[in-house]
């Protein structure tokens, strides 16, 4: 499929003169047209892949001209949310693009908080972090979203609730994801929606040669518990 994808990128101006070929203007130009150039290819060829049904749900309610495959759960080893998501995009390989949730409460990153529902508690100020990472084929790129807001302990549990949504009140709003959601509102406080935007826009926090990235031989990440987010 992507071996047929054609780039109508930014046309490349075919008149300038060597003195404009020499020039530090014409140099940052050049330099800038074939990042754009290179990223419209590369958004061709990338791919979301998640086994999260109301992920997917979610995602195309936010750009729905990015390509999703379902895919197996991965592995998601048991350390801070950089490393984390370096592995499993590693994990995932070439041309793919994965999504890691967690959440910072009071200054400590919970990265396993998918497991640990029952340890939130009411009033808690906490960040809800997404990032993305896509495994070009030489590097990992790493593309965030971060909200602020605080925990409720939620009283019903409806069944059509998606992850901590039922928990998580945006600061400065006295609404919960779940009840923003049923208004059509929540993907103006989602930080998935923000690191799409990054994603999209190619502006990423961190680029790793995957090189330099050694074999994990750390732990893992509880297994036997529900999805999150």
């Amino acid at each position: 499929m992507c071996s047929k994808t054609r780039f109508h990128g930014p046309v490349l101006p075919i008149k300038f003169s060597l003195q404009k070929l020499g020039s530090f203007a014409f140099r940052k130009f050049l330099k800038s047209y074939l990042k754009i150039s290179y990223h419209i290819i590369s958004y061709h060829r990338m791919i979301i892949l998640t086994s999260n049904l109301e992920k997917i749900r979610e995602i195309k309610e936010i750009n729905p001209t990015l390509k999703i495959e379902i895919g197996p759960d991965l592995e998601e080893v048991l350390a801070d949310k950089d490393t984390v998501i370096i592995y499993k995009s590693l994990a995932a390989g070439e041309g793919y693009v994965v999504e890691d949730t967690i959440l910072e409460i009071d200054g400590k990153e919970i990265v396993d908080i998918k497991w640990k529902l029952k340890s939130l508690k009411e009033g808690m100020k906490l960040k809800w972090i997404i990032s993305f990472g896509y495994h070009t084929g030489t590097h990992i790129k790493v593309y965030r979203g971060e909200v602020d807001g605080i925990i409720t302990i939620p009283t019903i549990f409806p069944e059509n609730a998606f992850g901590f949504d039922l928990y998580f009140k945006p600061l400065g709003m006295n609404k919960t994801l779940y009840e923003l959601q049923k208004e059509g509102l929540k993907n103006q406080f989602s930080p998935r929606a923000l690191a799409i935007k990054a994603l999209l826009l190619d502006t990423p926090i961190i680029i790793k040669d995957i090189n330099t990235i050694k074999q994990w031989t750390g732990n893992y990440q509880n297994e036997n518990s529900i999805e999150y987010n």
